[in-house]
């Protein structure tokens, strides 16, 4: 069996981390298939998230992408992929999705 650090067992069996144990990713240990990443915006288009590292995330064995955004209001989003996350915060080559 996998460890799992800082998440509960039911939340990894259904391929999904408990929101509220990842809000520091940074806490997480390695989770085994999972691949960490960062959000780099080169040009901010909305002109709230600013640009440079603006996020940081894991894409689960599974597919799923956990999204954690920095800043004076951090969220966590969970899409279903990485393509999905990719088609909204991409912005055309905007945001780069840079992996460790």
């Amino acid at each position: 069996m996998v460890a799992y650090a800082s998440i509960s067992d039911r939340a990894a069996r259904a391929g999904i981390i408990g929101i509220e144990q990842t809000y520091e990713l940074g806490r997480l240990g390695k989770i085994e298939g999972s691949k960490r990443f960062r959000l780099e915006r080169n040009t901010d288009y909305s002109g709230i998230s600013g640009t440079g590292v603006v996020a940081e995330g894991v894409e689960l064995e599974s597919g799923r992408v956990l999204i954690k955004w920095l800043g004076d209001r951090p969220s966590l989003v969970l899409w279903q992929s990485m393509e999905h996350a990719v088609s909204v915060h991409g912005h055309n080559g905007g945001t780069e999705f840079v992996y460790d």
